[in-house]
């Protein structure tokens, strides 16, 4: 240890003689707290001055050397797209793709003006569902059109035969974190989610309902039940926890109300034969409360579900109570990224 501390000086006091570099060009000895005995706290040693130097930004929920890094990739894409909408290139180029998103992303005012057009066809979609096999194709739908709105869907390797991949149908439904946050009863938790709550009826309030306090509170009972039949994180670590691998005939009897058949089917892939139904109670929770839960209860979920997924993309009302709660609430950032590092963020 002795020998490892000399070491650690000898080469600090070179480093520290070599000059001062930046972050983007190798160590900066600026950054080590060598008032700091690297060998009583080696780690307040190597990064103090660094974190005495980068307060965390009032837009972010924490700081590191990535997110330096993040910050200096950012601003090269900023100016790949600001240079792809001023010069499009080709209709159907790369570049005019590219430069018509940024451009329909920054501009503020014709999203203002759309208002909740966008989502029209969506909105009257759940309006006409009626019974649960209405509920259950709409969800069906949204997740063919790559909507994650109840379950999770990808291709993964088999775990039992690593040479082929199958198909993982996984939980989800979920507008807080994780089960933990419906479940814990410690004041802190209550009130998160009397907060969730309050925000799930700021949204449906800004979509015109009318009963949007009701509502909230069936979004949260429906979402209660759901993360009461779902994996906590400790025992999603273990993968086969999540390996059920039926053919499609179980999977339907598992739900009796939602065709994987048809599913599949539907998506273009009658071709599969089994699959990874991963957190079976789960599925069976879904299905069970697809006949439970009144229609209206449903409709509200769904609408909420597709605000709550979509809000980045409407008018600023949306944005400010988006970010008011899972920005503020939940992650503790005290302000909004700028609107270009937004965009960037966005899956294109």
């Amino acid at each position: 240890m002795f020998r490892h501390c000399l070491h650690t000086l000898a080469l600090s006091s070179l480093v520290g003689a070599a000059g001062a570099h930046t972050n983007e060009r190798g160590i900066d000895a600026r950054n080590f707290d060598t008032r700091t005995n690297p060998c009583v706290d080696f780690f307040q040693y190597a990064n103090g001055g660094w974190l005495r130097s980068n307060p965390i930004p009032p837009a972010y929920s924490a700081w590191s050397l990535d997110d330096e890094t993040n910050e200096r990739n950012r601003a090269i894409l900023r100016r790949v797209l600001e240079d792809a909408a001023a010069n499009p290139g080709t209709p159907g180029s790369a570049a005019q793709k590219i430069g018509a998103f940024y451009t329909a992303a920054m501009d503020e005012a014709a999203i203002e003006r759309a208002g909740l057009a966008p989502l029209q066809d969506d909105l009257a979609a759940i309006a006409a569902l009626r019974t649960p096999a209405d509920i259950a194709a709409l969800i069906a739908n949204r997740q063919r059109r790559g909507d994650e709105v109840l379950f999770e869907l990808e291709a993964k390797p088999d775990l039992k035969n690593a040479g082929q991949a199958i198909a993982y149908a996984g939980q989800g439904g979920l507008g807080l974190p994780d089960r933990d946050y419906y479940l814990r009863d410690d004041s802190p938790s209550r009130r998160l989610r009397e907060r969730y709550r309050a925000h799930v009826e700021r949204m449906l309030r800004l979509l015109g309902r009318a009963n949007a306090k009701d509502e909230s509170a069936w979004v949260l009972e429906l979402e209660t039940r759901l993360a009461r039949a779902s994996l906590d994180r400790i025992a999603l670590r273990e993968p086969l926890n999540s390996y059920h691998v039926l053919a499609l005939a179980e999977a339907d009897a598992r739900t009796p109300h939602f065709s994987w058949r048809a599913f599949f089917a539907a998506a273009g892939r009658g071709d599969v034969e089994r699959f990874s139904l991963a957190q079976p109670e789960f599925f069976a929770a879904f299905d069970r409360a697809l006949s439970e839960f009144p229609v209206p209860q449903w409709q509200a979920w769904l609408r909420w579900r597709l605000i709550d997924t979509d809000a980045a993309y409407l008018g600023k009302a949306f944005v400010d109570a988006d970010f008011d709660f899972h920005g503020a609430a939940l992650q503790g950032t005290r302000r909004m990224l700028a609107r270009w590092k937004r965009a960037i963020a966005r899956p294109h």
